[in-house]
C-alpha cells in the first residue's frame, strides 16, 4: 500500500526509519569549511598599499578548498551557495604609527568591502599597534570564485608596518551555509 500523506502525529518521530529512493531537504555534510594562520612568513604593510596576507598554514581543510601556497592563500569555492567568511590580522608593535588599518576581504581578485567603512578602524593619534580589525562577511560564491585576505594601513611617519607572524590570532576561515 502506497503512503502519499504522513501526519505527524501518526508517527513516533524518535524511530529509526529506512527509506528506499531519495529523500532530499534532511540535511547533509557541510561543505567548503577551512581554517588557515600565519605560520611565520613575514609581510611589510607599505603606507596606503593593499598586502596580500600570507595565510601560509592550513588548521584544517578536509575539502582540500584552502591553496596556503606562496602569492595564493586563498579560498576556492567547490560548492555554489552562501559562505560565511572571516578574517582577522594582527599588526607588529614595532615600525610606522598607523592611522588607518583595514582588514580587507577581495572576491575573485576585487574588494567586496571597499568604501562600506565596515572593515575599518581609524585613530588620529597614531597608536595603532599590536592592532587588528576583523572582518566578516557572507558572500554568495559560485564554484570557482575564490576569497582572498588582504590588509591595508596609512600612517603618518615614513615606517613599514608588518605581519605580527608570532601571533596565533591572525586567522582566516570559511565554510558554505546553504544553497
Amino acid at each position: 500500500m502506497a503512503i502519499t500523506k504522513i501526519q505527524s502525529e501518526s508517527m513516533n518521530l524518535a524511530d529509526t526509519y529506512a527509506f528506499t529512493g531519495t529523500v532530499t531537504g534532511a540535511g547533509g555534510q557541510g561543505t567548503n569549511f577551512f581554517s588557515a594562520t600565519n605560520g611565520g612568513t613575514a609581510a611589510s604593510f607599505a603606507h596606503g598599499v593593499a598586502t596580500l596576507v600570507p595565510f601560509d598554514t592550513e588548521t584544517f581543510d578536509p575539502d582540500g578548498v584552502f591553496d596556503p601556497s606562496s602569492s595564493n592563500y586563498k579560498f576556492t569555492c567547490q560548492t555554489s551557495g552562501y559562505h560565511f567568511i572571516t578574517a582577522q590580522v594582527i599588526q607588529n608593535v614595532t615600525g610606522g604609527k598607523s592611522r588607518q588599518i583595514g582588514t580587507l576581504l577581495y572576491k575573485n581578485g576585487s574588494n567586496i568591502n571597499a568604501g562600506s567603512g565596515v572593515f575599518w578602524d581609524t585613530y588620529n593619534d597614531d597608536t595603532f599597534r599590536n592592532s587588528s580589525v576583523k572582518a566578516t562577511a557572507i558572500i554568495n560564491l559560485t564554484a570557482g570564485d575564490y576569497v582572498q585576505v588582504y590588509y591595508y594601513q596609512t600612517q603618518s611617519d615614513s615606517g613599514t608596518n608588518s605581519l605580527d607572524a608570532s601571533s596565533p590570532y591572525s586567522v582566516f576561515t570559511g565554510y558554505r551555509l546553504a544553497q
